[in-house]
């Protein structure tokens, strides 16, 4: 009776110890978590006071005070995980009357960019490893697009984990499909009703 009972509780706790193991095993990654954050995500929008840029970022980042940005025209919006940061800044620079051609060559060596693409005639996308202070990030790489303005150039990053990276087409899209400013709404004609774009 006695090596019965033993044997009844032994099974008992080996079910709870396999199911406690299965779940433990079903657990999101922190990778998953944050793709799943990002794809129901709401996009908001960030507008420059200094110069009228527009960004859009996800609902669940983190935006940087204005009174710790150290030049006018700086946005800087983060995701801090377990392990990983991805971060999406606008900024604005000189471009010293270069052409986006020039612009191109130029910032690519100083980026350490390893890809470069022309995008019209007034922009270009870099990306490549991340670099600071002279030194690669271990693991960590940027995206950024360039639109030249005038005597300017309209900069919007993303500086993300490599290993990251299959999980952040939609922030890749953000970029590459980036306006520098807010786009003017169609005009409506007596009636018809605008139906709210979704990011």
């Amino acid at each position: 009776m006695r090596k019965t009972i033993f044997i009844f509780i032994a099974a008992i706790v080996a079910c709870v110890c396999v199911g406690w193991i299965r779940s433990c095993g079903d657990a999101p990654t922190d990778k998953e978590q944050f793709a799943r954050r990002l794809t129901h995500a709401a996009m908001y929008e960030f507008q420059d006071e200094d110069f009228g840029y527009v960004i859009h970022y996800p609902s669940f980042f983190s935006d940087q005070p204005d009174s710790l940005q150290d030049e006018a025209g700086r946005s800087r919006f983060e995701f801090n995980g377990e392990g990983a940061t991805v971060v999406l800044e606008g900024h604005v620079m000189r471009n010293g009357g270069m052409s986006v051609q020039q612009g191109m060559d130029s910032l690519a060596e100083v980026l350490h960019a390893t890809s470069r693409k022309l995008v019209g005639d007034d922009s270009f996308i870099l990306s490549g490893p991340q670099y600071e202070e002279g030194y690669p990030v271990d693991g960590y790489s940027f995206h950024s697009k360039f639109v030249a303005h005038r005597q300017l150039w309209f900069v919007y990053t993303m500086v993300y984990p490599d290993r990251y990276r299959d999980v952040l087409s939609r922030l890749f899209k953000e970029i590459d499909e980036w306006q520098v400013w807010k786009q003017p709404q169609p005009r409506l004609r007596q009636g018809e009703e605008q139906t709210p774009k979704k990011k």
